[in-house]
This record gives C-alpha cells, structure tokens and sequence, in this order.
C-alpha cells in the first residue's frame, strides 16, 4: 500500500523532474514501481501508463495550502529520490520490443 503523503511526493517530483504533471493514481502507481525497483537485484527496465494529467489536482495536490489546511505534510524532496527517464510514445523505438 502507498501512503498519502508518498503518492503527493512522487506527483510533485515527477513534475519537476520531468515536467510531467500527474494525478494521484499515476503517482500511487509510480511510488508502489520506485520502492519494487529499489528492492531488485538485477537491472530492469519497466513501463507505467500514466492515466491521469494534474488538471484535476491543482488545488489539492499541488496546493500548499491546502494540504497544510488538510493537515498533510508538504513533500521534501530526499537526496534518495529517484531520477527518471522519460520516453513519449511518439519517439522512435531503440533496440528489440518484446511481442
């Protein structure tokens, strides 16, 4: 399970260090993958549908006052956070895609 304030976290990394502002269910989804991926003992490669866009979030997660007011630890950013590589599905494809 992901807890509130990981699913805020992840939503306002992926925003400034991608650019990609997503929901809280994308957000859930890539903090659930980024603590899996930490425990693995080989390298992986992974891909996450993102399903929602932050349009809808503006005034909670994204707000500080809000989640202040909500009683809701704003995100800090750790020396521990993950750094990801973004790929649009309009760019070409590089090496073998598994059918």
């Amino acid at each position: 399970m992901v807890e509130e304030d990981e699913v805020i976290s992840m939503c306002r990394l992926l925003r400034s260090e991608t650019g990609l502002g997503v929901g809280g269910s994308t957000g859930a989804v890539i903090a659930a993958f980024v603590r899996q991926a930490r425990l693995a003992t080989t390298p992986m490669s992974a891909v996450a549908v993102i399903a929602d866009g932050s349009d809808n979030y503006r005034a909670t997660i994204y707000d500080d006052s809000w989640l202040r007011s909500n009683g809701l630890r704003q995100p800090v950013r750790t020396p521990s956070s993950p750094r990801f590589s973004v790929r649009h599905s309009s760019e070409p494809r590089r090496g073998p895609v598994a059918r």
